[in-house]
């Protein structure tokens, strides 16, 4: 099967540091591939795709809407040869402009931030964001998780957590730090700002640091899935105005893979990623997300990683994916 999968234009595909949707986008045009796909991405200058994936280069790295739009015209006079399209942009504009064989997904709290949407085949990445979707664009809308990524066997601990992704006022960095030094434990920070953080946020965390807590930046693969094989859990305070939510957990999955337990706070579709207890510890309030931090090493790092593995390795989020891909080729709704 032709495939054609739309990138952001945010951030380019296959680079390091910031970019989940970029890195399930490199993920998914190689798993699509492995299994004979003939596979086309559509990315901005600097992506790098593996030599079997043709790129198209659809411009500079840009904005939400704007960008995309004329990353669209870079695409659109080869829409037509595919016969299925994964649209993991923001705007969707060609799903928007035209009919296609396509599945577009939405990846935001509807609530939060509600942008023009195509009329049909949109997917939502949980059950709680997909009723919130409903609710507000009176549309159907079918769940299918596209998260996926390497799988690892599990480390000891070496008894420091780890915070990482975008470095961003939402994403709760500052009061993880805060724990860590009350609870005297170490910590990692990975990631750099996203579009639209405020610079001074990395400022006031790199002059946090020291004591136990380190902030690495940007950093390889490679070296990412290490801090998350020997972290003791990842810690994600994750905060958001009150009635919206997390739609799902992008850094979850990628720790997950890894045999490493998440600690954050119950809120939008979190309890949807991380089985309580088992996978992790869904905190109500500060008090609690610290007591389970502590808790977080008496998990099964093992268990983790093969449950982990059954629902987002390549193989269960490949067989997925080409389900839908062929409903749609075929004309499905």
């Amino acid at each position: 099967m032709n495939t054609l999968i739309v990138s952001t234009a945010i951030f380019p595909v296959g680079g390091t540091g910031y970019g989940g949707i970029e890195k399930l986008v490199s993920y998914t045009a190689r798993e699509l591939a492995r299994r004979g796909h003939a596979v086309v991405v559509a990315a901005p200058t600097g992506s790098v795709t593996p030599p079997w994936v043709r790129l198209i280069q659809t411009g500079p790295c840009g904005d939400f809407m704007v960008s995309e739009l004329a990353a669209y015209y870079e695409y659109r006079p080869y829409l037509s040869q595919f016969d299925a399209i994964l649209d993991y942009s923001h705007s969707k504009w060609a799903m928007r402009m035209n009919k296609l064989p396509a599945i577009g997904f939405i990846w935001h709290d509807p609530k939060a931030l509600q942008c023009p949407e195509p009329d049909y085949n949109v997917a939502a990445l949980s059950v709680w964001q997909a009723a919130r979707f409903q609710e507000i664009y009176k549309q159907q809308v079918k769940v299918l998780d596209p998260h996926l990524g390497p799988s690892a066997s599990p480390l000891p601990s070496k008894g420091r957590f780890l915070i990482e992704g975008k470095i961003g006022e939402k994403t709760g960095v500052l009061d993880a730090i805060a724990m860590c030094k009350e609870l005297e434990v170490g910590l990692d920070i990975i990631g750099v700002p996203g579009p639209g953080d405020p610079p001074e946020l990395l400022d006031k965390v790199k002059k946090e640091c020291g004591n136990g807590i380190t902030y690495w930046g940007g950093v390889s693969d490679e070296a990412r899935m290490e801090f998350e094989r020997e972290a003791q859990a990842l810690i994600y305070p994750v905060t958001y105005p009150p009635g919206q939510g997390e739609a799902h957990s992008h850094k979850s999955v990628s720790v997950l893979l890894t045999g490493c337990p998440v600690v954050t706070y119950d809120q939008g579709a979190l309890s949807e990623v991380i089985a309580h207890g088992d996978m992790g510890f869904l905190a109500v309030n500060r008090t609690e997300f610290k007591d389970f931090m502590l808790q977080a090493g008496e998990l099964k790092r093992d268990v983790i990683a093969w449950k982990a593995k059954e629902r987002w390795g390549f193989e269960a989020t490949g067989d997925r994916l080409v389900k839908a891909l062929e409903e749609v080729a075929k004309g499905s709704k």
